[in-house]
């Protein structure tokens, strides 16, 4: 009889946050391991990193507010030096692209340790130019991840996903309430539902079609136990989950193997742009980051 090992992906990184390790691979996979009863945190281990609020898409649901004349982030700001090896920070606006800046700023976050991902709009990311540059970006090893906000479209999305230098690391973006799944149902895609976001247009939005949005909610929900063994990775934010009672529809034991912490526990949310910080994108509770030292400190003020 042989007997198969599947070998583990590249190790990435392999570092200690408060009383426990991290072991991350290049496919992204992370494992946390501590001897102790719960895992406490004394940095992020993954940041959500607004860099620019530049776009020229307009969704009319957008809870960033981005617009075509926004404002670009300030990428040498005092907080990157602050950032450990190791550390996973996933980088939005707006769209990226248009920050002149931008490669620059992947640059320092190589030479830091800290491992870069990026979401981009399928619509600019379709575009050659872009398509190109994030080709490059992943096969300099400045970029591990793309997340990829769908736009409805799915036959030139898979081949643009097929072309990237690691296409297994790419990731459809949806919204809850927002985008039909069904077109995308495949084995060869990693899609991650998003939950609907009632702030800024967001919030005009779902006051003009909300009837539509929480119906299309429920219809998701319904189809979660058939969406779960229909895609190579489903996977969900905090919000999504909440949204849509994932934690009814899995086993406890693949919840407490799978759910990766509250918003505030192992994450936080840096808006380079306004020069804030928050627990997540959608908190109301904002702190300016020019007020703290080091990124415990800033981490601190907003953990659970």
């Amino acid at each position: 009889m042989k007997i198969y090992k599947i070998p583990e992906p590249p190790l990435l990184h392999l570092y200690q946050n408060g009383n426990y390790d991290v072991k991350i691979y290049s496919d992204g996979t992370k494992v946390r391991t501590t001897e102790d009863d719960e895992f406490i945190a004394q940095f992020p281990e993954n940041i959500d990193c607004k860099i620019t609020n530049k776009c020229d898409m307009g969704c009319a649901f957008c809870h960033e507010n981005s617009v075509v004349d926004g404002l670009h982030g300030n990428i040498n700001h005092p907080i990157l030096s602050m950032l450990h090896p190791g550390q996973e920070i996933a980088i939005g606006g707006g769209n990226i692209f248009e920050h002149p800046d931008f490669e620059e700023f992947l640059i320092r976050l190589k030479d830091l340790g800290v491992i870069s991902n990026i979401t981009v709009n399928q619509h600019h990311i379709e575009i050659e130019e872009n398509l190109n540059k994030v080709r490059q970006w992943q096969k300099e090893k400045l970029v591990y991840g793309v997340g990829i906000s769908y736009n409805g479209s799915v036959d030139y999305l898979k081949k643009v996903i097929k072309s990237l230098y690691i296409p297994e690391n790419a990731v459809i973006h949806t919204i809850a309430g927002i985008h039909n799944l069904e077109p995308l149902v495949s084995k060869e895609l990693k899609v991650l539902i998003l939950g609907y976001k009632s702030i800024r247009r967001g919030k005009d939005f779902i006051n003009c079609h909300g009837a539509t949005i929480r119906k299309k909610i429920a219809e998701l929900e319904a189809k979660i136990p058939e969406y779960l063994e229909s895609f190579k990775v489903l996977s969900f934010d905090n919000l999504a989950l909440e949204q849509l009672n994932i934690k009814k529809y899995v086993s406890p034991e693949d919840w407490k193997a799978h759910y990766m912490g509250d918003d505030g526990s192992f994450t936080m949310y840096i808006d380079l742009v306004k020069e804030e910080f928050a627990k997540n994108s959608t908190s109301v509770d904002r702190y300016n980051l020019n007020d703290y030292k080091s990124i415990e400190e800033i981490f601190n003020k907003i953990k659970n």
